[in-house]
Formats: structure tokens, sequence, C-alpha cells
């Protein structure tokens, strides 16, 4: 049979765990406001990343036509990263783009021409959709392309890996399929 004093260690100690547990309630209101902010905070600073990225993508495809006459870009919805590239004098000229900032510029040998055959929008249309369908939260292909004293702009909700791995009728888009896979457009986390 246990003693008084074993009984009042026992009683003490469950009084003890109790006030603990009585100071924890008080505690919890301040975790979860601390968590609240550093979550929000945390969102913040992606969707400013995010903004930024899409600043500079839109940024670059604009000086792009001015000095080449046409740019072409890569991107993704919730992305911090961005692809965007131009064909000028038989070069592809490609920079990498993330959180606003150019990461990294490329410039390889690559014919060109295939720009000069560029079909309708009709045309361009019909065999995206029919290859790959549309996404509405996804992945984004466009491009603006000077063409007889006009500018011609497309901009494609379209999952990158149906391009990449699409067999199109169109020969412009075989040849940017081509591209998008032979120098890695999309895979700019690498550079990171």
């Amino acid at each position: 049979m246990p003693s008084r004093a074993g009984d009042h260690n026992g009683a003490y100690r469950n009084t003890k765990i109790l006030y603990k547990m009585e100071k924890a309630k008080h505690v919890r209101p301040f975790l979860m406001l601390i968590f609240l902010l550093s979550f929000s905070i945390s969102c913040s600073t992606i969707k400013g990343d995010i903004k930024r990225n899409n600043n500079k993508t839109d940024k670059w495809v604009n000086y792009l036509v001015r000095k080449n006459g046409n740019a072409f870009y890569v991107t993704s919805t919730y992305s911090t990263y961005s692809t965007v590239w131009s064909y000028v004098n038989n070069q592809i000229m490609i920079y990498r783009i993330t959180s606003g900032k150019i990461l990294k510029e490329e410039t390889y040998a690559r014919n060109s021409n295939f720009i000069n055959k560029l079909p309708s929008h009709k045309q361009l249309d019909k065999e995206l959709f029919e290859k790959c369908g549309y996404e509405l939260d996804g992945d984004f292909f466009g491009f603006k392309i000077k063409k007889d004293n006009s500018l011609i702009e497309e901009n494609f909700s379209i999952n990158l890996e149906c391009i990449k791995n699409g067999k199109y009728n169109l020969f412009f888009f075989s040849e940017i399929s081509r591209d998008i896979t032979a120098f890695n457009l999309w895979e700019i986390i690498k550079y990171k």
C-alpha cells in the first residue's frame, strides 16, 4: 500500500503537469500566429518572385522582338523561372531567367529559316489542340514575330512535355519542338 508521501508526490506531479498544460494553452495561439505570419511572408515572397520573373520575361521578349524580329518563350503559371530565345544570323540566343534575373545566356549555331514559314493562327491552333489539347493552369509556350510590317503574337496554354514529344505536320512546330528538346529550353532548374 502506498504511503501518504507517495500520494502527495503523485498529486504534486499531476498538478505540475496540469500547470504545464495550462501554460502551454497560452503558448499555442502565439505559435500559431508565428506560423501563419511566416507562411504568409513565404507566399508573398514567392508571389513577388513570380511577378518579377513574368515582368522580366515580358521585357526580354519585347526587347528581342525589337532587336531580332522574333522571340519565343516557355514558362509556367506558378513558376519563378522561364526561358526566352530568339533566332538571328543562323544562331539561337537563349536566356534562362529565374526570379526576375537572367541566370544564363547561351548562343548556338542554328539555321533559322523555318521562321519564314510561319503558319496561320488557325493552323497553329489546330495543330497544337489536336496534338496536346489545352491546359487551363499549366505551362505556356508563346512567341512574337515581326512579319510584313506587322507583329504576330501567339500564346498557348499547353503541356510542354507534349510539345517536346509531339510529331507535327507543321514544319514550324517540328522545329520548335526540336529546339525545346535539343537545347533543354525548359530545364532551367539545373542552372540555379
